[in-house]
């Protein structure tokens, strides 16, 4: 499956591949990279609500079928791993946004193609698992 994360998060299963203008420099940082998804000169040089509408004008240029047929050759690749599409930013932080999460909602809204993220997965799973262990206390 295909997921969006961070390339400081720790996977288990899953190849991390960057979509972002910087790349990790430690060893390991990252399995592949697609550099047509990382947002090259937008960030940091308009405000936060015109990044996002330039970056989906890039992703509109590349075409919503042509990255759902990305998604869909990185799962091949990659068959039996977690597929994360990763650059920087910890979403689990208040208020933070991030290109990875504007490309997977526009990608969802144009083709229905459903890129969580991992993150969020693995909050979810240690919150039910917390809930479990309080009801066998």
């Amino acid at each position: 499956m295909i997921y969006t994360g961070r390339f400081t998060a720790k996977y288990e299963n899953a190849v991390k591949v960057a979509i972002s203008v910087g790349k990790p420099k430690w060893e390991n940082g990252y399995d592949a990279k697609v550099d047509a998804l990382a947002p090259y000169g937008i960030l940091n040089k308009y405000p936060l609500g015109l990044q996002k509408v330039k970056y989906k004008e890039k992703l509109e240029k590349i075409g919503a079928e042509s990255i759902k047929d990305l998604m869909n050759k990185l799962e091949k690749k990659f068959e039996g791993k977690d597929v994360i599409l990763c650059c920087w930013e910890d979403l689990r932080k208040p208020n933070q946004q991030c290109h990875r999460r504007w490309l997977a909602d526009w990608l969802e809204e144009k083709t229905g193609f459903l890129i969580p993220e991992k993150d969020f997965e693995k909050t979810k799973k240690q919150t039910i698992k917390k809930v479990e262990n309080l009801k066998l206390l």
